[in-house]
């Protein structure tokens, strides 16, 4: 299980598909668990059983939304894998604006390598640790951070009143160099706009 918590975030990183949207409504990987109130991210990796499980504890309206506050039902497919829906049409905006993030952040993460997720885990969790020893740290991923639109880092880190968008580029090749140096003097205007210092990682 991926637990999130509202004071301090607990990551496992898994290659996940965020490619969420499905006809009728709106989906979500995250969910508010209603017994610990802390956030929860559904796993890509249950079995059969689990899953079974994760529908039935929604039947008893053990996941709400985190935006709205409505009742999520969890579904599951070859396509979408696992998910939260909304139980009546569309899902509230706080969760459609959640989603198009989703589905920018792997946009802009679909040529990394299968490294990236395994590098992520490791800093993240570092930088996890930090943010429960000091209070002046916190740290987020990028698309659960509603600051990012257009560029979505791999971690969103505030220290004091700096905040940092972390980005990992494991697909850096001679090939691509001259794309990818333009593509990161984009990300650095759009995060100095936003008054945000840029960190990546090569």
């Amino acid at each position: 299980m991926i637990y999130i918590s509202n004071n301090e975030t607990f990551f496992k990183i898994t290659r996940i598909n965020y490619k969420y949207h499905f006809i009728g409504g709106f989906s979500l990987r995250e969910a508010l668990h209603v017994n610990n109130q802390q956030l929860y991210i559904i796993p890509q990796d249950l079995t059969n059983s689990q899953i079974e499980n994760h529908k039935q504890n929604a039947n008893k309206g053990t996941f709400i939304c985190p935006y709205c506050e409505a009742k999520l039902k969890v579904r599951s497919g070859p396509v979408l894998g696992n998910y939260f829906a909304h139980l009546h049409g569309e899902g509230c905006e706080p969760s459609k604006q959640s989603e198009a993030r989703s589905k920018k952040y792997e946009k802009l993460k679909k040529d990394d390598t299968p490294r990236h997720p395994q590098i992520l885990a490791m800093m993240f969790d570092e930088l996890d640790v930090l943010s429960r020893v000091y209070d002046h740290i916190t740290c987020n991923h990028g698309y659960l951070d509603t600051t990012f639109s257009t560029y979505i880092p791999d971690i969103s880190l505030q220290i004091h009143e700096h905040k940092y968008a972390i980005t990992i580029f494991t697909n850096i090749t001679s090939a691509s160099d001259a794309t990818k140096a333009k593509n990161l003097q984009k990300q650095r205007d759009y995060y100095a706009k936003c008054t945000i210092i840029m960190l990546y990682f090569l």
